[in-house]
């Protein structure tokens, strides 16, 4: 009597840009059970939602002879083209969700504004190892400003429509994944249904912790959220 075909286990992580995600997808690809990628869809943006969903359909494929039972991908939900299109594929294949964010929206910030320096300078959006440090940076306070409502705004509207799949979901916050690497990882690897391992992630941080050390102008940007609730982010370390 033949053996039943062993069931395949899909999942999406979902993410605003700079919430660790290259970070844990290098991590989950070290998994020997685990086929995951990075942003499949969103070089597609342009090319319509025909072009993405046949991308899912060819990702999600598995070879008769792999040994990876548990296939995923990454994407910011900004680059989905027609969203209850994307949701209805994720029903179809059952798909879990693992929902990356980041509760310091202060950082956050930051680590958009050295991302975007790394790009000019090396033309990749996340530091490897062996890279230069980037110096501090001295963001102009309006533009502050503007970019913390951006990442609140975009963190909000992932949250809200993650919640409103009727999916298993995850959400890992960049502090905890930043803290406890290890044991987030063997979270994540549970709630995907694999056997956890030790898996090592393959990028560095671009942004120091301390902000006193990555913002050439910390005090005038915390002096103008003094009282506010930005104030203690400004100072908040996660890195044990």
């Amino acid at each position: 009597m033949s053996k039943p075909l062993r069931k395949t286990k899909h999942f999406v992580v979902l993410f605003p840009g700079r919430t660790g995600s290259t970070f844990v997808m290098s991590a989950l690809r070290s998994h020997n059970k685990i086929k995951a990628t990075g942003e499949l869809i969103g070089p597609l943006r342009t090319a319509g939602w025909d072009a993405q969903l046949s991308a899912i359909r060819e990702w999600y494929k598995v070879p008769l002879l792999s040994n990876e039972r548990t296939i995923g991908f990454k994407t910011k939900l900004v680059d989905v083209v027609d969203r209850d299109a994307f949701r209805a594929t994720i029903e179809e294949y059952d798909a879990n969700i693992v929902l990356l964010a980041r509760d310091n929206h202060v950082k956050h910030v930051v680590s958009r504004s050295n991302a975007k320096r790394l790009r000019d300078t090396t033309n990749r959006w996340n530091r490897r190892p062996g890279d230069d440090e980037l110096p501090p940076i001295s963001i102009d306070p309006q533009e502050f400003a503007e970019a913390l409502l951006r990442v609140e705004e975009h963190q909000r509207d992932i949250d809200a429509w993650s919640a409103a799949l009727d999916r298993p979901l995850l959400r890992v916050t960049y502090e905890t994944l930043l803290a406890q690497p290890q044991a987030t990882f063997d979270e994540i690897c549970r709630f995907l249904g694999v056997n956890p391992e030790l898996l090592e992630g393959r990028t560095e941080k671009a942004t120091r912790d301390d902000l006193t050390e990555a913002l050439a102008n910390f005090s005038e940007l915390r002096g103008h959220y003094a009282g506010t609730q930005y104030e203690a982010m400004f100072d908040e370390g996660v890195i044990p």
